[in-house]
């Protein structure tokens, strides 16, 4: 790692982390290994590709994939119990200290190809490139609307500028990381508290969003509801938190 600059400077890395969960279809997995792999042949970084089976869709003992890849390097993490999509995040943070990170979910595949387009706001010195999903194809309607609902709260309440607060695909900076995970411990959101604090700066690429064919989601109606109720307590919640600390 050559290290990490401010300002205009533009940042060089020799290191890319594609942090994930597990998705639960197998099939999902292995495509999403193959798109990876044959992109990372095209690059002249290093390419790993860190797993959390934060769901634990799969076995303690399960270590992946039994074949090797040509240019990505694949590191199954099995945490100790099973994790929220936030706790995964902070636990792939913790493992990715140092390192220049994109977040993604393993359905989408397609979205590799978008990588690129990240790598470059980034060596330009931006410390968080937020995916922006302009347009999805294939998402359920009530999928789009919890998710235009929370990032629609977000933004209002926090002056947030960016489209997308809740997106699926960021590349972060090793100091990003650092700040996360130096957040108080009180803090209700440590993701949303970085953002805000880092508001200004945060740079975004609109991309689009194809739900992967076949695919069939692992959250029920009824879930995704519980789940948006829950991010619009977070909300709530970091305001009061923000508030009392009369943070600006």
């Amino acid at each position: 790692m050559s290290g990490e600059s401010s300002g205009e400077a533009v940042v060089s890395f020799s290191r890319l982390v594609v942090l994930t969960g597990a998705d639960p279809d197998l099939l999902i997995m292995h495509s999403f290994f193959r798109e990876l792999d044959d992109f990372a042949s095209n690059l002249d970084i290093e390419v790993v590709w860190r797993i959390i089976d934060g769901l634990k869709a799969y076995p303690s003992s399960f270590s992946g994939f039994d074949f090797a890849a040509n240019s990505v390097r694949v590191e199954w993490n099995s945490p100790y119990a099973a994790l929220s999509h936030a706790e995964a995040i902070a636990y792939g943070f913790f493992l990715s200290q140092a390192e220049f990170v994109v977040m993604m979910s393993p359905d989408m595949v397609g979205n590799i190809k978008d990588i690129p387009k990240f790598i470059l706001e980034i060596k330009n010195g931006a410390p968080v490139v937020a995916a922006w999903r302009k347009k999805r194809n294939g998402v359920s309607i009530l999928r789009v609307a919890l998710t235009k609902v929370f990032n629609g709260f977000a933004k209002t309440v926090f002056g947030l500028s960016v489209h997308d607060v809740n997106t699926s695909m960021a590349l972060v900076s090793p100091a990003t990381i650092s700040f996360f995970l130096n957040v108080s411990d009180d803090c209700p959101s440590p993701a949303l508290h970085t953002a805000r604090t880092l508001k200004r700066e945060i740079r975004e690429v609109p991309i689009t969003v194809d739900e992967f064919p076949g695919k069939t989601s692992v959250y029920s109606t009824g879930m995704r509801i519980r789940v948006g109720i829950k991010r619009v307590k977070e909300i709530f919640l970091y305001y009061l938190w923000s508030f009392c600390r009369r943070d600006d």
